[in-house]
């Protein structure tokens, strides 16, 4: 019924005490691993202390341990493996500062189980870690949450959550306060964060490359923020506009003044929430700016059958070439857009910079391209 581990043993290997009859068990601190099944099923074990040292409780170790209501968990603990205390009968669990994932149905159907901490750093919940918890009473879930897996929570209600406004946990709360009657105890310590700020033309249409018109700003705040105006706002190469909006998203208007980026910046410090949480970090956004029209150079080169003097005088008719290079890229140009006197217009290539035409010479005399 109690065991005594020598001091030199370093791992309690898979399912060495498996549906023993042990009611307690000391490990010495040399023990880094606890494999998996190690104590499965030991339906007598009530206490177990675990070791400052041991790093790792691998799959199903404490199983069906149904009589098992307390342990100590040590923070030196970096991975706790999925059904570890599935069924145990603990009613308290607080998990090690250095884990960062809940894994599947480490505590489900602990149906003794009251209360549980979760440290800041743990990232994920996995599905059924806590199914049929039913006497759950209250969880504390770190704004550190970026995932809850699928049933979680099954067949658990009537608890409290406690967490940070605005985090997963308090939208996951929010959502499943009525069904699983649920009391939220909400702290609000962590200032709102400036989610997105997208540059928009007048119409609410995206930009992403350039554009040559006012940019509208839309900034998403995760709350409602106060105190906030366009003062706030620095700009580069812009000119500020209309300013507009209130709670979690503003818009404001930007004067394009020169070629290239431009930019706005949310510096630290100038707003802040209900409860007067400040900004303490920076946010930016830019957009590429282009006012200036593009320029174009017309050259002629000698085509088959032409030829072309020193001052450009075509001495013998048939067709010219015309090269048409821009100094950026285009949209859409094509041969329409192009006025031909004393020629016919042929074919037409290129793209973005670069263009050809060909003219037949219809007459003799000056014949002349124009891109109005």
């Amino acid at each position: 019924k109690f065991i005594n581990i020598e001091s030199n043993i370093t791992k309690i290997p898979k399912e060495a005490f498996d549906t023993s009859n042990i009611t307690s068990i000391v490990l010495p601190n040399t023990v880094k691993k606890i494999e998996s099944g190690a104590f499965n099923y030991c339906a007598g074990l009530k206490s177990i202390v675990l070791p400052e040292g041991l790093e790792t409780i691998e799959y199903s170790a404490f199983m069906l341990c149904e009589n098992l209501e307390t342990i100590n968990i040590p923070n030196t603990i970096t991975e706790i493996k999925s059904n570890a205390f599935y069924r145990s009968g603990i009613k308290t669990f607080t998990f090690p500062e250095k884990i960062t994932e809940i894994s599947e149905g480490i505590l489900a159907s602990c149906y003794q189980l009251e209360s549980v901490y979760i440290p800041d750093g743990v990232t994920q919940i996995g599905r059924n870690a806590f199914y049929g918890c039913s006497a759950l009473k209250s969880i504390n879930i770190p704004v550190s949450v970026e995932k809850i897996g699928s049933d979680a929570f099954e067949y658990c209600s009537n608890f409290t959550v406690k967490c940070e406004k605005n985090s997963l946990a308090y939208e996951w709360a929010v959502a499943n306060k009525e069904s699983k009657n649920l009391t939220l105890d909400v702290t609000d310590t962590i200032a709102p964060k400036c989610e997105n700020i997208k540059a928009k033309t007048a119409d609410g249409t995206v930009i992403y490359s350039k554009t040559n018109g006012n940019v509208y700003y839309t900034i998403k705040f995760s709350e409602e923020v106060v105190g906030f105006t366009k003062d706030d706002i620095e700009v580069t190469n812009g000119t500020k506009g209309t300013f507009t909006g209130s709670g979690k998203e503003y818009i404001l208007e930007v004067i394009p003044v020169v070629d290239g980026a431009q930019i706005i910046k949310i510096p630290k410090g100038v707003y802040a929430d209900e409860v007067g949480n400040v900004n303490k970090q920076e946010y930016q956004a830019s957009c590429n700016i282009d006012i200036t029209k593009p320029t174009c150079e017309i050259g002629i080169y000698k085509s088959s059958g032409t030829i072309i003097t020193e001052k450009g005088i075509i001495t013998k008719l048939n067709k010219v070439t015309y090269t048409f290079e821009f100094s950026e890229y285009l949209k859409e140009f094509t041969k329409d857009d192009i006025e031909v006197t004393n020629g016919t217009k042929g074919g037409f290539s290129g793209s973005g910079r670069k263009y050809t035409l060909i003219v037949t010479n219809d007459t003799e005399g000056e014949q002349v391209v124009k891109i109005p």
